[in-house]
């Protein structure tokens, strides 16, 4: 069962992972998360909350696509691929999409954690 408590401390889920406690302004430099959903500052061990709005942009791509935003057969190779930051919205079924969504994944994978939406951005602006 879960527990939803206000503190001064914010709950952290990693997806793929586990549920950390974490003290506002703290910094995670653990390498940790599902390979597909891992923000590039997370594999340069120096990560925040925008490392959660990033594997959130990875869902949604999926969501709309199917497919992850960054693939290869190794696991070497997908983070090699977040680290390029190349998002195909080129092929099938990108062109039917509308182009919000595609600008909302692109602020939300936007690899400079200080440039990409923050959850409330996303949740006042998009939803």
């Amino acid at each position: 069962m879960c527990k939803l408590c206000v503190t001064s401390d914010v709950l952290w889920i990693k997806p793929g992972f586990l549920s950390l406690f974490k003290t506002a302004g703290q910094v995670f430099t653990e390498l940790v998360g599902s390979p597909y959903y891992v923000a590039p500052e997370v594999l340069h061990k120096r990560y925040g909350p925008e490392a959660d709005v990033w594997s959130a942009g990875v869902i949604l791509y999926v969501l709309l696509s199917g497919v992850p935003p960054f693939w290869a057969e190794t696991q070497q190779g997908i983070f090699d691929a977040v680290l390029k930051g190349h998002i195909d919205f080129d092929s099938d079924p990108w062109p039917k999409v509308s182009e919000s969504a595609k600008n909302l994944i692109r602020k939300m994978l936007c690899p400079c954690p200080s440039d990409r939406l923050k959850a409330h951005e996303v949740l006042r602006k998009y939803i």
